[in-house]
């Protein structure tokens, strides 16, 4: 399986926003084209550009939507599924990191610097890692 968190690091390097550096790592797993892809997620980064979500959630879960996520929307049962299933991403997120909210976590940054590659460092690294990590584990998961 290819290194998804080397992967959306190299994207967010590359000057993408969290949610777009997130969901690209995802890209052939996602099956669409890379230009609708970082169009759509362009309004996510930054906890939608006022520092709510996180913006490396809400690229985690676009990715996770596309990949396994449900298209009839007259079937209540996969509905149902599928909000579990980013329910417990979410939750996870916010387990690992203490928040789901952007703001919460720079600040949380700010008292408690994280581990980068890179130098200089982007603040948000490692939530483009913890994102990505948590997608990754699940679709391993799916695979056994």
């Amino acid at each position: 399986m290819k290194d998804y968190q080397t992967l959306a690091v190299s994207y967010f390097y590359q000057g993408y926003n969290c949610a777009q550096a997130t969901a690209l790592a995802f890209l052939e797993e996602m099956g669409c084209e890379k230009q609708d892809l970082v169009k759509l997620a362009s309004s996510f980064g930054g906890g939608m550009g006022v520092q709510e979500v996180c913006g490396a959630l809400t690229g985690a879960l676009m990715a996770i939507g596309m990949i396994k996520g449900y298209d009839d929307p007259q079937d209540k049962e996969a509905k149902t599924n599928h909000y579990e299933l980013i329910r417990t991403i979410s939750a996870r997120f916010e387990k690992e990191n203490g928040s789901i909210i952007c703001r919460e976590l720079l600040e949380d940054l700010e008292r408690n610097p994280r581990p980068t590659t890179q130098t200089p460092p982007k603040k948000c690294e490692y939530f483009v890692r913890q994102a990505t990590s948590i997608v990754e584990k699940f679709l391993k998961q799916q695979e056994n």
